[in-house]
């Protein structure tokens, strides 16, 4: 992997990381007043308010979640660990890396991982 590549993957990186700041931030935002605006809703309003606390609280958790993993591809663009496949430790290709900068596998061991998912889900009862 080129000096150059490291370099524009690093700042894709800490992109996408200020963009979840960024909505994590409005996310938390959006809870807040909701939060504040219950008194004097009746039963359906709250219910709808919610479903729509709990969809945020899902997007949020997948926001912290590819938050978590794009802070730990930066630190492994310190430790040289960038860009090296965690499960067979051969390169992970530049295109994967650009589709998913903060890729753990090579697309292999991703297919073979996913493979053996359904292989399991689809064995049981």
């Amino acid at each position: 992997m080129t000096k150059r590549f490291r370099e524009r993957m690093s700042r894709n990186l800490r992109r996408i990381e200020q963009e979840i700041v960024d909505r994590l931030s409005v996310e938390y935002d959006s809870m807040q007043t909701m939060m504040e605006s219950t008194a004097g809703k009746d039963e359906i309003d709250l219910a709808e308010e919610h479903v729509d606390r709990e969809t945020l609280e899902m997007l949020g958790q997948q926001d912290r979640n590819r938050l978590s993993r794009v802070s730990a591809a930066l630190r492994r663009m310190h430790t040289r660990g960038y860009g090296i496949c965690q499960e067979c430790g051969r390169p992970i290709s530049e295109k994967r890396l650009e589709a998913m900068p903060d890729a753990l596998l090579c697309f292999e061991c991703k297919h073979a991982r996913e493979e053996g998912g359904r292989r399991w889900t689809a064995a049981r009862p």
